[in-house]
């Protein structure tokens, strides 16, 4: 090969790398905001969660601890679950908007007296109002999705789907279980019973 075939060969790769990433650069970017709940977990002061079915129970923070309330009891929460959910919340992460209509919120889940409610209160007074819906498996992502509606707003997100089964926990879930399972490993491991007979 001479030199100009060379040059022309590089020149033909020059060329199509600028097309490329000038065309990657300004692929579409999405109608939306993918991250569509922002808490500062940190600042959380109550998390209010309403299941589909069950009875809605809240969680505060109080004093430094957390504590689990249905409307009657109120009890120290188990750390290591609102944990869990605290790091769901915080990274939530929408993949596609599927409906921006009222009449298709049956179908994913998300209409009235569907899915589980879920109001996170912050510190200063301000708060995230959700819904959440069904669970699917996206074949194209491989991933298992959930479907997500802004309280107030028309429009239905599919977003990551591990979320709901943590947030579909009940009041006795989260209550803290530490001295029931104390008295339970004290109970003795067998009885002897003598009759004075």
């Amino acid at each position: 090969m001479n030199n100009k075939t060379l040059l022309l060969i590089f020149l033909f790769f020059v060329l199509s790398y600028l097309v490329f990433s000038r065309f990657m650069n300004n692929r579409a970017v999405p109608p939306f905001d993918t991250m569509l709940i922002k808490v500062d977990t940190a600042r959380i002061s109550s998390i209010g969660i309403s299941p589909q079915k069950g009875q809605a129970y809240t969680l505060h923070h109080t004093q430094g601890q957390w504590i689990v309330s249905n409307g009657q009891l109120s009890l120290p929460a188990q750390t290591d679950r609102l944990l869990i959910i605290l790091n769901q919340l915080d990274t939530i992460q929408t993949f596609e908007l599927m409906s921006n209509r009222a009449v298709d919120w049956e179908q994913y889940g998300v209409g009235k007296g569907q899915g589980t409610r879920i109001t996170i209160y912050l510190e200063d007074g301000q708060k995230e109002d959700f819904l959440i819906g069904k669970t699917d498996f996206d074949p194209v992502l491989q991933k298992s999705i959930a479907y997500l509606r802004l309280a107030g707003q028309n429009e239905v997100f599919a977003v990551n789907g591990f979320l709901p089964f943590q947030l579909e926990r009940h009041f006795n879930d989260f209550r803290n279980n530490t001295l029931l399972d104390r008295l339970l490993n004290r109970l003795p491991a067998e009885l002897e019973y003598r009759s004075l007979d």
